[in-house]
Parts: structure tokens; sequence; C-alpha cells
């Protein structure tokens, strides 16, 4: 008997969560980050990474078609500047399909290193650090 009061105990709790996940708006969060190495001794620098809404979506499908639609795009937009980027010797770009974009700049003084991170948040969840 035990077990039953249990399962009934966690689907009655579960429910209510399931029902607001459901109802709630979904949020395309970009996080970027950028690090860059610069002469003989690679001194590293690292930017603060930030945060910012994307866009916004009523359920979590469109929400994850739009982040691959946003990533896809990113993607699309520095391979076609991989060959134009003036002074750079070479372009790299490193791929989690959907998830992370990297693109690293090359030159003879210095590497540049832009990660681009994409979730998929309910509209009540903010990732920005609360400190």
């Amino acid at each position: 008997m035990r077990w039953v009061t249990a399962i009934l105990t966690a689907i009655l709790t579960a429910g209510p969560l399931a029902v607001a996940a459901a109802e709630c708006g979904w949020v395309v969060w970009e996080k970027l980050e950028g690090h860059q190495a610069e002469g003989s001794s690679l001194k590293l620098s690292v930017s603060q990474p930030t945060w910012t809404i994307r866009q916004a979506y009523n359920s979590f499908e469109d929400c994850r078609d739009g982040k691959e639609g946003i990533w896809s795009n990113l993607e699309a937009y520095w391979e076609e500047r991989k060959s134009s980027v003036a002074k750079v010797q070479k372009i790299e770009i490193w791929k989690q399909p959907g998830e992370k974009l990297g693109v690293s700049f090359i030159s003879e003084k210095e590497v540049k290193m832009f990660l681009h991170t994409y979730l998929c948040l309910p509209s009540a969840i903010d990732p920005r650090d609360k400190n």
C-alpha cells in the first residue's frame, strides 16, 4: 500500500508542474563568450559572458525549431565570411549543431575566439548571473 501512496503522490505533485511548463512561453537564450590571446606569450583575456534573449515562442517545439534556425543562420553567416575578413590568416568554425558555435580568428599577432551557446528555457527561467 505504501508504494501506491508514493506513486499517487509523485503523479499528483508532478502533474501541476508539467501543466505549468506546458502553458508557459519558451525563450531562446544566447550566451556569447569572447577569448583573446595576444603576442608570443599568448596572454589570454576573457570577456564576461553575456546572455541575450534571441526569440520567444509559445511551445517548446517551436522554441527548439527557432533555436535551430538561429544557429543555422549564424553558421551560414560565418561560413560566407571565412575568406573575406581582412588581416586574418585563418578562420576556424567548430560546431555542436543547434547548441554551440565557435569561431576563431587567427592572425600573426593574435587569436580571437567567440563561443555562441543557445538554450531553450521556460520564460520564467533567466540564466543570467544574479550577482
